[in-house]
């Protein structure tokens, strides 16, 4: 078990702990407002959401029933009913994306730091080397 730390963080190695990505946030913060938001968003939009499916829809099926069948056709009809699905989910997109920018900078500041991508070769597992005794037991 570790041991619990006697003196505070002096605030240089706050600092460098911030400069290298390490801040405390949780994610579940983050996801709670992202689900938050984004349900608040489909309440207050659904009325508009589902008349523009329901257009779109009626549109569609209308048009399909008098063609004939092809690749050409089915594209043509689906294209733009999934470009209609798209465009009506865009506002809910866009305020899932908002409330999870938001909810980060909140929590942590702005901070970029590339530290927390750099890979760390030393953690690299070796993998496999034939004649070396393999520590795992045999699942099979």
């Amino acid at each position: 078990m570790a041991e619990e730390k006697s003196q505070a963080p002096t605030p240089r190695r706050r600092q460098e702990a911030r400069r290298r990505g390490q801040v405390a946030k949780s994610v579940e913060v983050n996801t709670a407002v992202v689900l938050l938001f984004s349900f608040v968003a489909i309440r207050l939009l659904s009325g508009v959401i589902f008349q523009a499916l329901s257009e779109n829809l009626t549109h569609y099926l209308s048009e399909a029933g008098g063609r004939e069948v092809t690749a050409e056709t089915a594209v043509a009809i689906f294209l733009p009913a999934i470009r209609a699905m798209f465009i009506a989910s865009v506002p809910v997109i866009l305020v899932a994306l908002a409330a999870g920018t938001t909810a980060n900078l909140l929590q942590s500041g702005f901070l970029f730091s590339i530290q927390p991508l750099k890979p760390d070769l030393g953690r690299i597992n070796r993998g496999f080397r034939p004649g070396a005794q393999n520590n795992r037991s045999n699942p099979l």
